[in-house]
C-alpha cells in the first residue's frame, strides 16, 4: 500500500505536467512550472496527511517527498 501512495502521487504529477504543456503548447514555461509546483505542494501535503494517519512512516514521507521534488525538477521545461 505504501508504494501505491507514492506511485499515485508520481502519476498525478506527471499528468499535471503533460496537461500544462499540452494546454499551452509548451510555450508558457512560467505557467507550466507554476502548475507543477502547485501540484507538488498539494501532493506533499497529502503525504503529510498519510503520515499523520500512520499509513506511511516519517522516513517514507521524507523519502517520497524528496523523490517527488526530483521528479518535479525533471518535468520543468
Amino acid at each position: 500500500m505504501n508504494n501505491s501512495i507514492y506511485n499515485n502521487a508520481k502519476a498525478i504529477l506527471i499528468d499535471t505536467a503533460k496537461e500544462a504543456k499540452r494546454t499551452t503548447n509548451n510555450k508558457d514555461k512560467a505557467y507550466i512550472r507554476q502548475c507543477i509546483n502547485d501540484q507538488l505542494d498539494n501532493l506533499t501535503r497529502d503525504l503529510s496527511w498519510h503520515e499523520m494517519k500512520e499509513n506511511i512512516s516519517e522516513k517514507q514521507n521524507a523519502l517520497y517527498s524528496k523523490w517527488l521534488e526530483s521528479l518535479a525538477c525533471s518535468l520543468h521545461p
